[in-house]
C-alpha cells in the first residue's frame, strides 16, 4: 500500500452548471439536498451565509475499502464540504479528508482515490435534485 501525499486529496474542487436557476434557488436546493443525503443538516452544517452564497459543512462516506492485500477492511472517511452558489453556477470544495478511528492522519492512494470518485458524484446528484425539483409542480 503506498501512502497518499498532499496532491492525491488536497482540496477537491469543481464548478457544477445549474442552468435557469438564481443563486437563492441555487442554495436553498442544496441545503435540502444536504438535509436529505446526510444524516442530520443541523449537525452536518457548519457555516451558512445566504447572503454570500456559502454553505459549509462535514461528511462520511461510508465503506471506504482499505485492501491490505491480505484482507478489505471497510472504513469511514470524513470529510469538510463547501459550497458556493451564483446565478447558474456552483462550486463544490472538499478538504480535510480523515480516515475514523484510526490512531494517525495516514491516507493511502487507493482511499484517496476511493473518496474523489464518491465526492465527484455529489455535483452531479445536487444538480439533477436542482433540476428535478425545479421542474415539480406541487
Amino acid at each position: 500500500m503506498s501512502t497518499a501525499d498532499a496532491s492525491d486529496y488536497a482540496n477537491i474542487e469543481y464548478v457544477k452548471d445549474v442552468k435557469g436557476l438564481k443563486a437563492p434557488a441555487i442554495y436553498a436546493g442544496v441545503k435540502l439536498w444536504i438535509a436529505e443525503n446526510f444524516r442530520s443538516a443541523k449537525h452536518v452544517i457548519d457555516l451558512e451565509d445566504r447572503e454570500h452564497g456559502i454553505l459549509i459543512g462535514n461528511g462520511v462516506l461510508p465503506n471506504i475499502m482499505l485492501d491490505t492485500g491480505m484482507v478489505q477492511m471497510p472504513q469511514q472517511a470524513s470529510f469538510k464540504m463547501k459550497v458556493e452558489v451564483k446565478d447558474e453556477k456552483m462550486r463544490l470544495t472538499f478538504s480535510q479528508f480523515e480516515i475514523g478511528g484510526r490512531s494517525n492522519s495516514t491516507l493511502y492512494k487507493s482511499e484517496t482515490a476511493q473518496i474523489k470518485i464518491r465526492l465527484m458524484t455529489f455535483g452531479d446528484e445536487i444538480v439533477q435534485y436542482l433540476e428535478s425539483n425545479k421542474s415539480s409542480d406541487f
